[in-house]
């Protein structure tokens, strides 16, 4: 598991123990942005945010995949 897929897995976990499944969107994927790498912030600088809390964590997820997709086509050559 990446330390990307980790942390969000943690994350959940924290926000459910919080009590955080209710709030606003805007809060959970402010929350959800201060954990994140600067590799993954760097890049989220020229996607566009999305709306929704479900879509900001999917968007992520394909951020982070095609982050390592790239390290491992780097340690490659």
């Amino acid at each position: 598991m990446s330390s990307f897929a980790r942390y969000l897995a943690r994350f959940k976990y924290i926000l459910l123990k919080a009590g955080g499944l209710s709030w606003d969107d805007t809060m959970k994927k402010a929350f959800l942005l201060c954990g994140l790498s600067v590799d993954i912030q760097r890049t989220l600088l020229i996607v566009p945010i999305l709306a929704s809390y479900a879509n900001y964590y999917s968007q992520l997820h394909i951020v982070s995949q095609n982050l390592e997709a790239i390290r491992t086509r780097e340690r490659r050559e």
